[in-house]
């Protein structure tokens, strides 16, 4: 189905035009009994034709959009005519809503002018980053036509009177019906085979701190692969994307005006009962947040692994998350590194300007610093990032080992200058947000054309890795040379941490084998 294109026609013509067909749809509702609000029809944009505007109208999303202009149910989901009407055309409208014309009056009817603004609202609002383009992604992204065929938006929102109604609680979790669930779904199963006691481990961060490298360097020192999709899942690793625990799908946040940073918008019980059953060797029905179209999917079911990841926003946030984990790792970057590193990717990605970036970090503040940030304080080893004595470019990369901690800590024999003086090696012992500490940092640059010699005179100092075999650190981050962060300290501190995690894994294998 090909949209047209968008007219020129004033504001006023448009809303003249759409009042032909909306004066059906009010006698429709008046007969059935329904009161509809004139101010929300209003916000219903005229279509391209009768047809699709039936579908439009009909549909389960359009529905929920009616509600969240005005805040009440406007068209229920119980009302016959309705669901027979959308029934017979949800092919048309999954079309409609997956070409660029549809998105854009899906979010004109959500209280957006056009299509630009809307994009550049719910990129502020996303918390995923852009996946740099060295990177080999974790999550697949599905074709337009493939996500348009298995996504559909419940029009349902948290808190309501309708999703209260349907509010479910099975084995003492609560199931929020915004999660999509399906008829007699379970959110915890019997697994299909045993692998034990699972290494849990939490990554927390922020948009746009390089998780995807990250998380490929521990790949790379698990020797193993992941399968790309929705969920990342290996013959010994699953990646869980914490980002399927929102309560509500990209549009119901537009109702309840709260980002995807907060609390409240996130299913901390089902996200911490969850983590346990896996941890037990049970199997999970775990919702589904999809990034392309916005909506809640179908939840999925997700097998223990011998090591699940759960990277996201708040993975130490919940006490009963927390205590699951076997390693809690958060990303630091300060505000400059931030806004310096968000300018070099939106204003090429998605042509902002400095100050449109600067603005969305500002926005995005406010609730990073009251529900992300004091995270830190719980984790067992922490990469932070802050500019160089020289300033940026240059970045001073801090590993900082939380001694009481669960991450056994790495020293230097003594502080050391890179051969071709490009950078400085440091360590002491410290204190982060009260507990005692042991900090690896270093600032400056790797040299490309004397990389190997840097890595080794690097190995030859450190204490802690004698484990390893001699050269395994060179290797891994030679192996990951272009990918981002390779010329700092990022790589280095990313690669430490994934050998420890190389250890635990083993560690815990060997257990289990005894």
């Amino acid at each position: 189905l090909q949209a047209p294109r968008r007219s020129k026609q004033s504001r006023a013509s448009r809303s003249s035009s759409a009042l032909l067909p909306l004066v059906g749809i009010s006698a429709a509702a008046a007969s059935a009994g329904l009161v509809l609000s004139l101010a929300s029809l209003l916000l219903l944009p005229s279509a391209p034709s009768a047809t699709i505007q039936d579908a439009f109208v009909a549909s389960p999303l359009v529905r929920g959009s009616l509600r969240h202009a005005s805040g009440h149910l406007l068209l229920p989901s119980s009302s016959s005519s309705l669901s027979s009407s959308s029934s017979s055309s949800s092919s048309l409208f999954e079309s409609f809503s997956s070409s660029p014309f549809g998105r854009d009056r899906l979010r004109s009817s959500v209280g957006y002018g056009s299509a630009a603004t809307a994009d550049r609202h719910l990129a502020e609002e996303e918390e995923l980053a852009s996946p740099a383009s060295s990177a080999v992604a974790l999550r697949s992204s599905p074709s337009a036509a493939s996500t348009a065929a298995s996504s559909s938006a419940s029009s349902l929102v948290w808190p309501s009177p309708e999703a209260e109604a349907r509010l479910a609680e099975i084995d003492g979790v609560k199931l929020y019906p915004t999660h999509n669930w399906a008829p007699g779904m379970r959110p915890i199963v019997p697994a299909s085979h045993d692998v034990g006691v699972p290494l849990v481990i939490g990554v927390a961060a922020d948009s746009g701190c390089g998780k995807t490298t990250f998380l490929r360097r521990i790949l790379g020192a698990l020797g193993t692969e992941v399968a790309p999709g929705h969920t990342a899942v290996g013959d010994v690793m699953t990646v869980i994307c914490l980002d399927d625990y929102h309560i509500n799908d990209r549009f119901g946040r537009q109702v309840t005006k709260l980002t995807a940073l907060d609390a409240r918008e996130n299913d901390f019980e089902l996200m911490g009962a969850q983590i346990e059953a896996l941890k037990k060797g049970q199997a999970v029905y775990k919702p589904i947040y999809n990034h392309d179209t916005g909506n809640k999917d179908t939840p999925e079911l997700i097998e223990p692994n011998e090591v699940m990841v759960f990277e996201g926003l708040h993975p130490l946030y919940d006490e009963r998350a927390r205590s699951q984990l076997d390693l809690g790792i958060y990303i630091d970057i300060v505000n400059d590194v931030k806004f310096a590193w968000k300018v070099k990717r939106d204003v090429a990605e998605r042509g902002w300007t400095e100050e449109q970036v600067q603005k969305d970090i500002a926005k995005r503040q406010p609730d990073f610093s009251q529900y992300v940030d004091p995270q830190k304080a719980y984790a067992d080893v922490i990469l932070r990032y802050e500019p160089a004595s020289s300033g940026l470019p240059a970045l001073t990369v801090k590993l900082i080992q939380i001694l009481d901690g669960s991450f056994p800590p790495v020293f230097l024999k003594s502080n050391f200058t890179l051969p071709g003086d490009s950078g400085e090696l440091r360590a002491y012992d410290g204190n982060w947000l009260g507990r005692p500490a042991r900090i690896v940092e270093m600032e400056g640059f790797f040299q490309e054309d004397i990389l190997e010699e840097q890595l080794e005179a690097i190995e030859e100092q450190l204490e802690g890795l004698e484990s390893h075999p001699r050269g395994l650190l060179v290797e891994a981050l030679l192996k990951l040379r272009k990918s981002p962060g390779s010329d700092t300290g990022t790589g280095l501190m990313q690669t430490i941490i994934a050998m420890r995690v190389k250890e635990l894994h083993e560690a815990r294998r060997a257990s289990l084998e005894r």
